[in-house]
């Protein structure tokens, strides 16, 4: 695709059926930032619709997940910033052949390049890992179980011991390296947005993750937290009865405050008030 604005069309398999809006591509060096709006729709306030990028191969689009959407009602709008290295087996845009949106109940949004068939049932979603033919339908992992991070229950704050850190953490280790010692694999650290490029590439998309970055900018950090070979990341906040379901839908299921004390937060990076913790979503 090149730069300029797209209609976005609501498909049914390989058929267009109506237009329902637009999608605006421009571009900066190696990062493309996408606008889009799309009305009378099938979503409702607070639903999260997926945006994804394509390309096409043996008469199948090759699809990366970008970032999930928040909804009005009956509306999609807004404007994200994707780097190319997100697109599909890193593609750049002039390589990449459409975008398209998945709502709540499975209808797909597609906007793609002039002369491209795209069929909503013939798509090949990319990973690190691995390669698979889906019909749109995806399962999540199931999520092991971890002792810090558990389902929150308001008036029922966590007390149990954050478990030590050992190497990200040079502060804590300096002061309990028997600790350390006995639990080598388990550590905690606070990291910075641009740090996520160091996760694997699946994960990637979280960087525009919407909730993820209403918490990073009020408190200028992330958490990332590892247990015997696991992973979780966190992002900080007040617990809230209706910011629970907010961090779900973005999926940031779990709350704990465990690990407030053992990073050694500044005034910036933590709040004096409410019940202060962190959002966390299983990794890997």
């Amino acid at each position: 695709m090149n730069t300029g604005i797209y209609y976005l069309y609501e498909y049914k398999q390989n058929k267009k059926l109506r237009n329902t809006g637009f999608l605006k591509i421009t571009r900066q060096e190696r990062t493309c930032f996408l606008q889009f709006n799309a009305r009378s729709i099938p979503v409702a306030q607070n639903d999260i619709v997926t945006l994804s990028a394509f390309y096409m191969e043996n008469d199948r689009a090759n699809a990366s997940h970008l970032s999930d959407i928040p909804c009005d009602n009956r509306t999609i709008a807004g404007k994200i910033t994707v780097a190319e290295s997100l697109f599909p087996n890193q593609h750049p845009l002039n390589q990449i052949d459409g975008f398209f949106i998945t709502l709540p109940h499975g209808e797909i949004l597609a906007a793609t390049a002039p002369n491209v068939e795209f069929d909503s049932q013939k798509v090949t979603w990319l990973t690190d890992n691995n390669i698979h033919e889906t019909n749109m339908e995806t399962s999540e992992p199931q999520e092991p179980a971890v002792s810090n991070i558990v389902p929150y229950e308001e008036n029922n704050i966590s007390t149990s011991e954050p478990q030590k850190s050992t190497a990200w953490d040079t502060t804590y280790e300096a002061n309990s390296n028997t600790e350390a010692e006995q639990k080598p694999h388990s550590f905690v650290r606070k990291i910075q947005r641009n740090e996520l490029s160091l996760l694997p590439r699946r994960h990637w998309n979280l960087a525009n993750n919407s909730f993820l970055l209403h918490g990073y900018y009020n408190y200028n950090h992330l958490l990332l937290v590892e247990e015997s070979g696991h992973y979780w990341l966190g992002v900080p906040g007040i617990y809230d009865p209706r910011e629970a379901r907010a961090a779900e839908l973005f999926g940031f299921p779990q709350f704990t405050d465990s690990y407030n004390q053992q990073l050694a937060l500044t005034k910036d990076e933590y709040a004096a008030y409410g019940h202060f913790g962190y959002w966390c979503r299983y990794l890997k």
